[in-house]
């Protein structure tokens, strides 16, 4: 892998052709009642200064649901340790030495906002170099898993910011600075995600009342397309079927069962939506609200559906006056053959006229209304 040949040149790239007899003189001569509990201090009353800059490989995993956020990446940590440096020329112009991670002081550099636990991210598999002026540099790497509060506001189209902690638990700024060199994270390793693209990232220094510490910023942008295709399309489709559920004619007999099947349909579409949307009652994702409105406005239609069942079928008694002036206002208002109520039938009948009022017409207008209301729910979502 190219971050793997990248550790390899970092750490032995500059190796010197000094003889195996002068590296292990050196070898034994530094660590000679050397003692890798205590801190290089400079003096004591400076802390000790420890530079880490991260280096990202990839996004491994962003668990919404969970809110765990999980890269692969390593650190580049580098200090100072007097009392690990050499004059070259007393050991054939050896210029670096590598150290078992096991054997120099090391800084206990832990993931502060862990997923999980709270531990050292030294594994004991990362040597530490140093050079003949002391300054060490470690390169240690892991799949780290970090919590990250997530908003799902505007879900698929969100935007998730999540953050990393790096500092040495357990010691207070008069004891170990650990600081960001650079403003930036170093993605010349990096690998694109295939649902997460990094719009913005950034590494800078926190100081407290307890630590001194690298926070590493990462704002994520989700591509939509997947929840496009597999939620939103089927949703709008779903929508647009509700409509011709009052175009499909009553004496067919499958206009309930047709109601009932898109009804059912949206309900599994909800499971869906809330089964890849984390359990919190604040922020809810406006996607949750459009379908649970489509889940409304279905179980409406079915009972709509219902009611024009009954009124289709109730054909031989009178129309209310009430009912009569509701359809003539918004159904037939513009035809010449008007609707009339059971009362004016009579007098039409009296005078000569052959004129039937009929439910049907009443269903007639009801099944227009819905679907220019179904239009217009379409339109508006």
């Amino acid at each position: 892998m190219y971050w793997l040949t990248a550790l390899f040149v970092l750490l032995f790239g500059g190796c010197s052709a000094s003889n195996l007899t002068e590296v292990e003189r050196l070898y034994e001569n530094l660590l000679k009642n050397y003692n890798k509990y205590v801190r290089p201090l400079e003096t004591s009353a400076a802390p000790v200064v420890v530079n880490a800059s991260f280096y990202l490989v990839g996004v491994k995993e962003f668990d919404e649901v969970n809110g765990m956020f999980s890269v692969t990446g390593f650190l580049r940590v580098t200090w100072k340790d007097s009392r690990l440096q050499w004059d070259p020329s007393s050991y054939g112009d050896l210029q670096y030495l590598e150290l078992p991670e096991i054997m120099p002081w090391i800084p206990n550099i832990s993931l502060l906002n862990p997923f999980v636990k709270v531990e050292s991210i030294a594994k004991g598999v990362s040597p530490v170099r140093f050079s003949s002026t002391g300054v060490a540099v470690w390169l240690p790497g892991n799949v780290l898993s970090s919590r990250c509060e997530v908003d799902v506001t505007k879900y698929p189209f969100d935007t998730q910011t999540c953050r990393m902690l790096f500092g040495c638990w357990g010691y207070p700024s008069s004891s170990i600075v650990v600081q960001a060199p650079d403003p930036e994270v170093n993605l010349f390793y990096f690998i694109e995600h295939d649902t997460w693209e990094i719009v913005e990232q950034r590494a800078y220094t926190v100081s407290d009342l307890f630590l001194t510490y690298v926070s590493v910023d990462f704002t994520m942008k989700r591509h939509p397309g997947f929840a496009i295709i597999n939620v939103i399309a089927p949703m709008i489709l779903l929508l647009l079927l509700n409509m011709f559920v009052f175009i499909l004619p009553i004496d067919s007999g499958e206009r309930l069962s047709f109601a009932v099947t898109l009804l059912l349909a949206i309900a599994v579409f909800l499971t869906i939506v809330e089964d890849n949307l984390p359990p919190t009652s604040d922020p809810i994702s406006l996607l949750s609200y459009f379908v649970l409105a489509d889940l409304g406005i279905s179980s409406f239609i079915c009972f709509v559906v219902v009611l024009g069942l009954a009124i289709y079928s109730k054909d031989q008694s009178p129309v209310p006056n009430w009912l009569y002036q509701t359809a003539k206002a918004f159904c037939y208002r513009k035809r010449n053959t008007k609707i009339k109520s059971k009362n004016d039938l009579d007098e039409e009948n009296e005078d000569g006229e052959d004129f039937l009022v009929t439910w049907k017409m009443v269903s007639s207008c009801i099944d227009t209304f819905m679907i220019i209301f179904c239009m217009l729910f379409c339109l508006k979502a």
